[in-house]
């Protein structure tokens, strides 16, 4: 499930790289 799709253009940059990380780190936990 790719969540950080649309995230892309909801979030800043910012918030997308932080989403991005706790998503490759913590998995899907961050939903």
């Amino acid at each position: 499930e790719v969540l950080y799709s649309g995230y892309d253009s909801t979030l800043p940059d910012s918030s997308w790289r932080i989403m991005s990380t706790l998503n490759m780190l913590g998995g899907r936990q961050v939903v």
